[in-house]
């Protein structure tokens, strides 16, 4: 099993384990600034509800 395992396999191997790696790392990144995004368009939405209702008293 171990006779196929040259340096030049194991090197390439672990490349492409680390390019997968980053690329998950990336589409996670992306997902929490689109959800950071949504929480602060919430947080914005919840501030202007908050000064109708002090208008209102």
């Amino acid at each position: 099993m171990y006779q196929n395992l040259s340096i030049k396999r194991i090197f390439v191997a672990l490349f492409i384990i680390t390019v997968v790696l980053a690329a998950l790392t990336m589409l996670s990144l992306l997902r929490v600034s689109a959800k950071q995004a949504e929480a602060r368009q919430a947080a914005d939405s919840r501030y202007q509800s908050y000064l109708l209702a002090d208008e209102l008293r």
